[in-house]
């Protein structure tokens, strides 16, 4: 029993953690823009605002798509239009949501921070593509 404790352990420890070895988005931007722990307080604001309002948009765009699949069993599929249209505005806008974001996490860098914010910027897409999200 204690073998197999102090296996279980050494597993734990110097094994494969499913968090250790990789960083998100966050904490890569966090490195990379070197910001201090006020500016790190101020960013996971932006975060929790950004995340609750990218919600807020993505339940109202799959209310809209339940509301367009309900025409599908219909003759009339002139409704569906004003529907994809209102998906497409609403998917625009939080395009619009998620590039206002940036913005502000580039305005809480400060003067010698903002060469590190443009090299950021060449990697936005691939940190933030579903394939290294967490």
């Amino acid at each position: 029993m204690l073998c197999l404790n102090l296996a279980l352990l050494a597993f734990i420890f110097f094994g494969r953690h499913p968090r250790r070895g990789h960083e998100g988005p966050k904490a890569q931007i966090i490195e990379r823009l070197e910001f201090d722990q006020e500016q790190i307080d101020a960013y996971e604001v932006l975060i929790k605002e950004h995340q609750l309002e990218v919600q807020k948009l993505n339940e109202y765009i799959n209310g809209l798509k339940s509301e367009l699949y309900e025409y599908l069993s219909q003759e009339d599929q002139e409704m569906s239009d004003s529907i994809l249209q209102l998906i497409g505005e609403k998917k625009m806008q939080k395009e619009q949501l998620h590039f206002t974001h940036f913005l502000d996490l580039k305005n809480l860098c400060n003067e010698n921070q903002m060469d590190l914010f443009t090299l950021l910027e060449k990697d936005l897409v691939k940190l933030f593509s579903k394939k290294h999200l967490p």
